[in-house]
């Protein structure tokens, strides 16, 4: 699946962060449309502590066949992240595409350590989304650890 590759940097979970996850999830949707039949899968994401101001970042999306929908507000997810940035941040710098096992084991038993501190929940399971899902999601993931700072 192929991304679009913004030759810029955003700070993670900021509103432009935000804004190119958007754009690079309806593009890749769109390149993904012929393999989501019949699918409808949620993911939201809750980020707190978020510098300079403490903010929270929050969001959703439902992915189905023919569209992506971007949701506001208190909404449940078929799969829930719920983290403070800095639990988050090393797992949203991650670049999976070429990754070692070494680093993942290292991201591994920090989101461990993370989630047995308080720091770090996540609801559902991803591994049980459609694979083009899965393939759209880990391919706007590491669209975007690329541009992470």
């Amino acid at each position: 699946m192929n991304a679009p590759r913004p030759a810029i940097s955003v700070q993670f979970a900021s509103p432009e962060w935000v804004a190119l996850l958007r754009v690079t999830l309806r593009e890749l949707h769109a390149q993904a449309r012929p393999f989501l039949g019949g699918v409808d899968f949620s993911i939201r994401e809750e980020f707190t502590q978020v510098p300079p101001d403490g903010s929270t970042c929050v969001w959703a999306a439902r992915i189905l066949p023919d569209r992506i929908e971007f949701l506001e507000g208190a909404v449940r997810a078929d799969y829930e992240v719920v983290g403070d940035y800095e639990a988050v941040l090393p797992g949203a710098k991650l670049i999976y595409e070429g990754v070692t096992d070494a680093e993942l084991a290292a991201q591994a038993a920090h989101r461990k350590a993370m989630t047995e501190a308080g720091r770090l929940r996540t609801t559902g399971d991803i591994a049980a989304a459609p694979r083009s899902v899965r393939r759209m999601l880990q391919t706007m993931h590491d669209v975007l650890a690329r541009q992470t700072v």
